[in-house]
């Protein structure tokens, strides 16, 4: 089965105009060459055998086009000189000398440019030309590089792996430079280019751009290339710079003839004159003085021969000094030109300056002339302009004035609003902390009547402050006596920066005093805290569930000098059953005490009692679980309750609150309680 080659021909074209003008590096090609490289492809690119047959080393492509020199090291075959026309073989490696360039022209259209001291090894391809779908991967080791995709890169990315980085393409062209320690890739024109290392990788969609990365590096951002970098490139690929400097010596030998010919020819002009306007007896002596100097030419010319026979080595040795000598007088001509053409470019900038000083320097005077006219006005304008300027600062201190008076107006109303605000806000707790001292009496009162053998049936739903479902608390602080201290103390707490439970949704809290009419006057200063109660019903539902409570505890200390407010944590686990509940563990810290317990067989309904002694202090707590759960069979969201600390000149109270930190089912059933 023969298999269809396309030749993609291969010409230079102007990039758009977003490229900004840079000139795209393509191949230039007469027609002879191309002619020939067509000619060559249908010689080598014979046909391809089926797939799966049986090959040790097996085709990709053609050297195109190539310079002295470049060779090719097959994986089985031995080293050959890659001259156009030669096949370029799977895994071969490939490299260039100093001077050696080479084009390599892949199945599918890709061409691959080597610059000189260049090297790579074609590590993957393959092509199917029905499809136009393949693959191709090449190790570039060190050199320049310029990749033109063919149909591969029309559907998927080509890629190039070097010692520094991952580059791949889609169909478009490249330069690349690549280094030992560095990659410098060119995007000319196409989709897409991307330069991938140390897993961060940089995608250049505009052409005219390029990406550098340095080893051990990830890679730059894009900058806009150079037009310098890029005809340097073009120059060292395509050898160019060489044929211009070649055809400029050409040209300025050509001008040197022609030069020298006008010169001969003047001269032999101005013989003609002179001969013709001299008299006969002067001819003769003019004759006679040629032959004279004829005979010492002729002279000359027999010593000179006998001289180069003699010594041709030393006239080998002086032309080629002339010809140094020559070289350098050009060099140094050529620097005298750039000197002169910067000292040019530095007096056109000095001009410039000039220019510019003087511009300045008249606009200078132009402004000293307004000065000047300025200062010949009558004074007369003066003094109005002086008074109206007194008028206006006048008025603005009027303004002033109004607005001072205006701002104080506005910080006494709001200092009053301030203060009336405190006032409703003092009473509204006064207030509430009479509802839960009431609703606790109440509670203790119906928990009396629960106590006896003859039980009520409201008793089964009660709690510690009201019937659960409805809005229940608690409250905790401490008695201060004596009266002259009352006012004192209340004044001395502090209770900004205090937060009971921050994650609760269902629990309020607050703080009140209550005068207590004994015979030394005594203060009660303590906290509440209220909620919605969760039902019997809503615990026997969470029936072997475990829930976690965690929150904080504030309350009052008063160790016979000034009463102070305190700040503590705890951690509770509930057991949940049918009719009963278990309070696994129970720990708080509170003013430098830390106390534990636990409690079983809490009837469902029930508030439960904690009690523990350490560092010489009684640590007593009652509480109860509030909120609605998130659904029928969940544990309810929050604890609160109330708690006291007793010891030698020591007592503290307060409440404390938290909520449900995390649930699971493997809590023991009430009725095993």
């Amino acid at each position: 089965m023969k298999t269809k080659i396309t030749t993609q021909v291969l010409e230079s074209r102007q990039i758009s105009d977003n490229c900004h003008g840079y000139r795209q590096l393509g191949y230039r090609s007469r027609r002879g060459v191309l002619v020939a490289v067509l000619f060559l492809l249908a010689v080598v690119l014979g046909p391809i055998e089926k797939a799966g047959a049986a090959q040790t080393e097996r085709e990709v492509g053609v050297a195109a086009a190539a310079t002295t020199q470049a060779v090719g090291i097959p994986p089985v075959s031995a080293e050959r000189v890659l001259n156009p026309g030669v096949k370029i073989l799977l895994d071969e490696q490939v490299r260039t000398d100093a001077s050696g360039r080479l084009q390599i022209l892949f199945l599918d259209g890709t061409a691959l440019t080597l610059g000189a001291d260049s090297g790579l090894v074609i590590d993957e391809y393959f092509y199917d030309p029905e499809s136009n779908q393949g693959g191709m991967s090449i190790n570039l080791t060190t050199g320049l590089f310029r990749v033109i995709g063919g149909k591969i890169s029309k559907n998927q990315e080509i890629k190039f792996n070097t010692p520094t980085s991952k580059i791949t393409i889609r169909g478009g062209m490249m330069d690349l430079d690549v280094r030992p320690d560095q990659d410098i890739v060119h995007f000319i024109h196409g989709i897409s280019t991307t330069v991938k290392a140390l897993g961060r990788q940089q995608t250049i969609n505009q052409a005219g751009y390029s990406v550098t990365v340095t080893k051990g590096e990830t890679p730059g951002t894009p900058q806009r290339s150079k037009a310098k970098d890029l005809a340097k490139l073009a120059d060292q690929l395509e050898g160019t710079a060489k044929k211009k400097k070649a055809t400029k010596k050409k040209a300025a030998k050509k001008k040197k003839a022609a030069k020298k010919k006008k010169a001969a020819k003047k001269k032999a002009a101005k013989k003609k004159a002179a001969t013709e306007s001299a008299g006969p007896t002067q001819q003769e002596e003019k004759q006679r003085a040629d032959e004279q100097k004829q005979g010492a030419k002729k002279e000359k010319v027999k010593k000179n021969l006998k001289a180069k026979k003699e010594k041709p080595k030393a006239k080998k040795k002086a032309a080629a000094k002339k010809k140094k000598a020559a070289a350098k007088k050009k060099k140094v001509a050529a620097k005298k030109k750039k000197v002169a053409a910067k000292k040019k470019k530095v007096a056109a900038k000095k001009k410039k300056v000039a220019a510019k000083k003087k511009k300045v320097a008249a606009k200078k005077k132009k402004v000293a002339a307004k000065k000047k006219a300025t200062k010949k006005k009558p004074a007369a304008k003066k003094k109005k302009a002086a008074a109206k300027k007194k008028k206006v600062a006048a008025k603005k201190k009027k303004a002033a004035a109004k607005k001072k008076k205006s701002a104080a107006k506005k910080k006494k109303a709001a200092k009053k609003k301030a203060a009336k605000k405190k006032k409703a806000a003092a009473k509204k707790a006064a207030a509430e902390a009479k509802k839960v001292a009431a609703a606790a009496k109440e509670a203790e009162e119906a928990t009396d009547d629960c106590e006896g053998e003859e039980k009520p049936a409201s008793c089964e739903e009660e709690v510690v402050v009201s019937r659960a479902g409805v809005s229940s608390g608690f409250t905790g602080g401490v008695v201060i006596e004596r009266a002259g201290l009352l006012q004192v103390a209340d004044q001395a707490v502090q209770l900004e920066g205090l937060e009971l439970c921050s994650n609760c949704r269902f629990l309020e809290w607050g703080y009140f005093t209550e005068q207590i009419p004994t015979a030394m006057d005594s203060l009660r200063m303590a906290f509440w805290v209220n909620g919605i109660a969760a039902t019997s019903k809503q615990l026997s539902a969470a029936a072997t569930k475990q829930a976690r409570y965690s929150g904080g505890l504030l309350g009052m200390v008063w160790d016979g000098n000034q009463p102070r407010t305190a700040q503590g944590d705890f951690r509770s686990t509930v057991s949940f059953g049918v009719a009963n509940y278990n309070v696994d563990a129970f720990s708080a810290t509170f003013d430098g005490g830390q106390y534990s317990s636990a409690t079983r067989g809490v009837k469902n309904g029930s508030a439960f009692q904690i009690t523990d002694a350490a560092s010489g202090r009684a640590f007593t707590a009652s509480g109860y679980l509030f909120g609605t759960p998130q659904a029928v069979g969940q544990p309810p969201p929050e604890m609160a309750g109330q708690f006291s600390v007793t010891g030698s000149n020591y007592q503290a109270g307060g409440v404390f609150g938290g909520a449900m930190v995390g649930q699971s089912g493997n809590g023991q059933s009430g009725n095993d309680l």
